[in-house]
């Protein structure tokens, strides 16, 4: 009996600490948050005919047309496309 007291009291003392953990609001970043790009230069060529400093750049712009409603970009080809138009 008294093995179960400790283990209760043990029990209790556990599960109060665990709400005072705060939980986790919002598990879905912001836009801003997930374009945070290396400053690596390794151009890319989209469909709109634009050359982005890198992958990661030119994601997120993919990811801000489809936000903003508006059609997507794909990716062409990994380095620079034809024209000097560089994002």
């Amino acid at each position: 009996m008294k093995h179960f007291t400790i283990l209760l009291t043990f029990a209790l003392i556990v599960c109060t600490k665990l709400e005072d953990i705060p939980a986790f609001d919002d598990p879905v970043i912001s836009l801003e948050q997930a374009c945070m790009c290396p400053k690596i230069y390794m151009p890319v060529c989209a469909s709109n005919g634009k050359t982005y400093g890198n992958k990661c750049i030119f994601d997120c712009e993919h990811m801000k047309l489809l936000q903003a409603n508006e059609e997507g970009i794909s990716l062409v080809k990994e380095y620079p496309c034809d024209e000097e138009t560089e994002l």
